[in-house]
Parts: structure tokens; sequence; C-alpha cells
């Protein structure tokens, strides 16, 4: 019995410290006898840039030989591109299905 009442006063002791810490404290203000004046930066602007919208020969190339890969058997490697307009010709066609 003495310990509950103990305990439950310890409790409610503890409960009142910690709301004080939880009491806002003043912040202090600002000094606003000089002006704010922004200073210019000395970083040059972004130059913006056109988007590229092709895409490069390598990563072309290498988007075939990854769709060609798909395919069972040895014969996947007859159905590689032999050239860049025929690696081209294969992106396209997938693209535009």
């Amino acid at each position: 019995m003495e310990r509950e009442r103990q305990h439950k006063l310890e409790k409610e002791e503890e409960i009142k410290r910690l709301r004080k810490k939880l009491i806002p404290k003043a912040q202090p203000m600002s000094y606003f006898d000089q002006p704010f004046v922004p200073k210019r930066s000395m970083k040059q602007p972004t130059v913006p840039r056109e988007p590229r919208f092709c895409i490069p020969q390598h990563k072309m190339i290498k988007y075939c030989r990854m769709s060609c890969n798909d395919m069972s058997g040895p014969s996947w490697l007859q159905h590689l591109p032999s050239s860049i307009e025929e690696a081209e010709a294969l992106y396209k066609n997938r693209v535009l299905q």
C-alpha cells in the first residue's frame, strides 16, 4: 500500500518535471536596427540546356542485344544486329509497338 502511494507520487513528480520542460520559452528577437541588404551571389547562374531525346549509339546497341537475349537457345546469336542501322531499325520497331 505504501509502495503504491510512493510510486504514484514519483510518477506525478516526473510528469510535473516533464511538463515544465515543455513550457515554451521566449526566443530572442532579431535586431532590426540595421537594415538587411542581401549580397549578390558570386556563383554564375545556371545555363539551361536542351533536353536530349535521342539515344546514344552505344546504348541503342546494348538495348537491342538485351532484347535479343530473351530468346531461348543458341539461335539468339543469329538475331544480333550486324550494323548500327540494323540496331536503329530494331529499336524503332520496338518503340513504335
